[in-house]
């Protein structure tokens, strides 16, 4: 009753091989028997090109059967599609970290037309996706700030969390 969610890094069970994709798969098992209200979100920051995506996303939400993912959106908007296709599922979308050298690209300044701001933070969600993923700023106080993105029949939403 104190998680807000769990997120394993794929990169520690990776770094094992398949003993340790398998021990992910067991961890999600494990999280879904003991807490199955619990989102589990895999930290992965996937994206790429093509087909690549959909081989993500099947490992994912699929294989792992976790209920979230993190993505990063340098490829633009074209390589989120397969993740946000999927329904019910969350996507978090990568824009600021905390490491020491990201201000190199993340300091940088941007400025967006008032449609480009709405277009990126639209502030609606469906109400399934609020109950398990609620969106209060409490959740990640030690987070810079995430952007989460869900697509439900044709809706995107963007909540940004500080």
């Amino acid at each position: 009753d104190l998680v807000c969610a769990y997120k394993p890094n794929i990169a520690f069970y990776e770094g094992w091989g398949s003993q340790g994709l398998q021990a992910l798969k067991d961890t999600v098992g494990f999280i879904k028997d003991r807490a199955p209200e619990v989102p589990v979100i895999l930290d992965c920051k996937r994206a790429d090109i093509g087909n690549t995506n959909k081989g993500y996303v099947q490992a994912a939400f699929h294989a792992y059967g976790v209920d979230a993912i993190t993505v990063h959106p340098y490829l633009g908007q074209e390589v989120l599609k397969p993740f946000l296709d999927q329904k019910d599922k969350g996507i978090i979308v990568l824009c600021r970290t905390f490491n020491p050298g990201a201000g190199e690209f993340q300091d940088r300044h941007l400025f967006l037309t008032e449609e480009e701001c709405q277009e990126l933070f639209l502030m609606r969600r469906p109400a399934n996706v609020r109950a398990k993923f609620p969106t209060t700023p409490s959740l990640c106080p030690y987070t810079s700030t995430l952007l989460t993105a869900w697509q439900t029949t044709g809706i995107r939403a963007v909540t940004a969390w500080w």
